[in-house]
């Protein structure tokens, strides 16, 4: 009989630490102040975006002559999400003469958020006689 009340006090006591452990971190995870979702890099690699990035601007230019026909954008988020762009993961991207649109896509289980990368290649240059 004794055997039986130590063991359910120890029951008791251990069930008790476990939940209290649960609860603690149950409200750690749920109560800290969230970080927004947001890019803390964004670049065009050999080329610099106009405006120079900031994580709360989003929208970005880029102009570039008629030779350069492909680009590599890195884009790195300040937390774990996944980020597309015109919804490939490809980082790299071939540009067609003209306006080139790029739709920068952050996604985690509770928050998306979107930047735009606009990049104009010139028509190729004529020669003057």
């Amino acid at each position: 009989m004794k055997n039986t009340k130590t063991f359910l006090l120890r029951l008791f006591v251990a069930t008790t630490i476990i939940l209290s452990i649960a609860s603690i971190v149950f409200w750690y995870r749920y109560s800290v102040e969230k970080v927004p979702l947001q890019l803390v890099e964004l670049s065009v690699a050999k080329h610099s975006i106009v405006p120079a990035f900031e994580p709360n601007t989003s929208n970005y230019q880029l102009r570039l002559e008629y030779p350069v026909d492909f680009v590599q954008i890195k884009a790195i988020a300040n937390t774990e999400a996944t980020i597309t762009i015109n919804q490939t993961l490809s980082s790299g991207h071939k540009l067609s003469v003209g306006s080139n649109d790029f739709i920068i896509e952050l996604s985690n289980s509770s928050e998306t958020r979107g930047y735009s990368l606009t990049i104009v290649r010139d028509n190729e240059a004529k020669e003057v006689l």
